[in-house]
């Protein structure tokens, strides 16, 4: 028998706590619906698959899976063919007694106890005017000898859906984010069928999708991000990963019942165990955690406010120009001073100066990545620092480009300190010629505090774009487990960033990974902006930035619009409205533009900062009608953000659009910057847009004014 025994309200979601003997589950529903919670079954109905075997053995669909996911080494995997596929409900699960519940204006804590004296204790943490909780699990070892743990879960979100009597057929979908270098984002949503989680024909046998990413790239192949979609009662569940490095999450289910859940890989996916030792507590990775009544934008957008907390070191959200577009790592004083005044005059707050500042020409190799020494001849009339007042003389903030966490196999610092580096069997981890700087070493956090803190106030430096061009996958030397070590090192990275942070608290902080694959949140707790992906000039760029929308704020989603004199006014556009699509970073050939050209740039330009608000504060939505192809999308996209009474619309059309793209539109007034070719307009409360041309877009900026 399934009873609910406790429920606590957290803003306009309510958590449920459920028993059935001795297992404990925790589920979450939008406040409004809780009325909605529907009886469950208690039994299968006969039919061909199971009446013989029903003459014998009942099936129970509501078995309840525990809310805490955890294993010892020792105690059993659970019976169901689980181990090499799951390490949910293990023997350490079962063992667990339940303790009580802690409850405060802003958590609820769950405590069992393992008989070997470990309590578990699940912390569901939430703060007032926030739309999602932050869960984790923490250990507590009271225990006396050592306890070695295989596997723990920062949280497991049951009772998926609490809404339908049964096992929900047909209205069950799951969704899931892929991503890959230029080309991140990719919405993926599965039916329960497609995905093969339908509920086997005896309630039982295990059906789970496991995924993450080991390693110190986290967004290599999926965002760890995982939704469950009951479209019938019109409800999404969501939990994400706070994912600094290395991860994992599923959804399972044995009965009627999905389950989410997911933390730090295991010893299965990651090869990661870690002694307990008597006295000693552990926490788990924090999981991020809501639902909705909504549609899918809504739950991204809710649970993307958990990154509104980086420190406000930008005040606005203005517009970037970054030059590697333009000089391809040559970011010498002869290749950007005709670029100065062009970016002013488009309003560019930022101008930073891309790779290749500290080498002295193109024919120089990059072994003086990690060395960091400016090449004062490349900046004839005042050496660098000359050319850094140059850019705040022309109004601008300068900006440089580091990637601090490496250093090549020829540089001078890898050659002088051989014994700085990440290692793994002895041997230094590598990738290429990266090497890997040790930053769980003092001697290497010194080392950088000079050759980063140091320059960036020596030179007055106010945005660092932070590079990082390879992995180091998920294991190191040290004095645990591989997997355990590494977890510390990455710890170790982040303290370093922290450390920027409260050192130079007015400096934008732009976090790059090859593009896009450290947008984590994490990550995005400490940058200002992400440089979501390397898609520089391409089509599927509107694509791409749309997409990561969905999992980084719209405040730090940079996209870049790359100019050239040889943009037609539609391509021009079709760059220029994919700025929108978030944070606007320009590059490219400013300097050689017409002025015709350079006029409808500046417009952009002029529009963005007064839209800016509307689009990185405002709720979006994205509808996508699109073959699923980046490099050749047919279709079209729309992307709306919404803030008080103004509304903004990103319209791009991609091959073979429809002859015609309407929607209502009843503002009280509008401005549409668009391409003088474009047959639009807002009329008898439609905007309407005729015979829209391939690779074409515009904006629809909506204001409805006063009742």
């Amino acid at each position: 028998m399934t009873e609910l025994f406790f429920r606590q309200e957290a803003g306009d979601m309510t958590m449920l706590f459920f028993r059935q003997k001795e297992t404990y589950a925790f589920t979450l529903v939008p406040t409004a619906l809780c009325g909605a919670v529907t009886p469950h079954r208690t039994a299968i109905p006969e039919n061909e698959a199971n009446k013989s075997y029903l003459q014998r053995f009942p099936l129970e669909p509501d078995v309840l899976e525990s809310m805490m996911q955890l294993k010892f080494s020792g105690d059993p995997a659970f019976a169901q063919c689980f181990p090499g596929r799951s390490m949910r409900n293990s023997g350490s699960v079962s063992r667990l007694q339940f303790l009580d519940q802690r409850v405060t204006e802003t958590s609820v804590r769950t405590r069992f106890r393992h008989p070997e004296g470990v309590v578990v204790e699940n912390i569901a943490e939430f703060e007032k005017g926030k739309p999602y909780l932050v869960v984790s699990t923490r250990l507590i070892h009271q225990g006396k000898r050592e306890m070695p743990l295989e596997y723990l879960a920062g949280v497991s979100l049951g009772m998926l859906s609490p809404f339908a009597p049964d096992d929900g057929p047909g209205r069950y979908f799951v969704h899931r984010f892929q991503s890959a270098w230029a080309a991140e984002g990719r919405p993926l949503a599965e039916s329960m069928d497609e995905a093969n989680l339908e509920m086997s024909w005896q309630a039982a046998g295990l059906r789970n999708i496991r995924f993450g990413v080991n390693g110190s790239m986290p967004v290599r192949g999926f965002f760890p991000f995982l939704a469950l979609e009951d479209r019938e009662a019109g409800v999404f569940w969501g939990i994400q990963a706070e994912a600094p490095a290395s991860w994992e999450l599923e959804i399972a289910r044995t009965g009627d019942f999905l389950s989410l859940s997911g933390g730090c890989p295991g010893r299965e996916t990651g090869s990661w165990t870690r002694v307990l030792h008597p006295g000693e507590t552990f926490d788990s990775m924090k999981m991020i955690v809501s639902c909705v009544h909504g549609s899918l934008d809504d739950l991204c957008g809710r649970m993307q406010q958990y990154q509104q907390t980086a420190p406000p070191a930008e005040k606005d959200t203005a517009v970037i120009f970054n030059e590697y577009c333009t000089t391809w790592g040559r970011p010498w004083k002869k290749n950007l001073e005709m670029l100065l005044t062009p970016a002013s005059a488009c309003g560019a707050k930022y101008f930073v100066m891309d790779a290749g500042w500290f080498r002295n020409d193109a024919k120089e190799n990059r072994g003086c990545v990690g060395d960091w020494n400016p090449k004062d001849e490349m900046y004839p009339g005042g050496g660098f620092a000359g050319m850094t007042e140059a850019i705040r003389q022309a109004g601008m903030i300068p900006g440089i480009w580091f990637e601090f966490e490496i250093c090549l196999e020829n540089s001078a610092t890898a050659k002088a300190h051989p014994d700085w580096f990440l290692t793994l069997d002895g041997t230094p981890v590598r990738t290429g010629p990266r090497m890997f700087l040790d930053l769980r070493k003092e001697e290497v956090r010194n080392h950088l505090r000079e050759k980063v803190i140091a320059f960036l106030r020596k030179y007055r430096i106010g945005y660092m774009k932070v590079d990082y061009n390879g992995s180091t996958g998920g294991w190191c030397d040290g004095p645990e487990n591989p997997a355990e070590n590494h977890r510390k090192y990455m710890e170790s990275v982040l303290e370093f960033f922290e450390e920027i942070r409260r050192d130079l608290p007015d400096l934008v902080l732009e976090i790059c990974a090859s593009g896009g694959h450290r947008c984590t949140p994490a990550w995005g707790r400490i940058a200002d902006l992400f440089s979501v992906s390397d898609a520089h000039e391409g089509v599927e760029i509107p694509l791409i930035s749309a997409n990561t929308l969905r999992m980084v704020p719209a405040v730090k989603n940079q996209t870049w619009v790359t100019l050239r004199p040889w943009n037609d006014e539609k391509r021009l556009f079709y760059l220029l409205c994919g700025g929108f699509l978030g944070r606007l970073c320009l590059s490219g050939d400013l300097d050689k533009l017409s002025a015709g050209q350079f006029a409808v740039v500046r417009r952009a330009c002029d529009l963005y900062r007064a839209a800016a608000e509307t689009v990185c504060t405002g709720k979006f939505h994205v509808e996508q009608h699109w073959n699923r192809s980046f490099l050749r999308p047919e279709g079209w996209q729309s992307v709306r953000f919404r803030s008080g009474k103004k509304q903004l619309t990103v319209l791009h059309t991609f091959g073979n659009p429809p002859e015609e793209i309407a929607f209502p539109a009843k503002s009280h007034e509008h401005t549409l910057f668009a391409p003088q070719s474009a047959d639009c307009k807002v009329q008898n409360g439609m905007f309407r847009w005729l015979a829209p041309a391939p690779f074409s877009a515009l904006i629809l900026s909506e204001n409805e004014g006063e009742n």
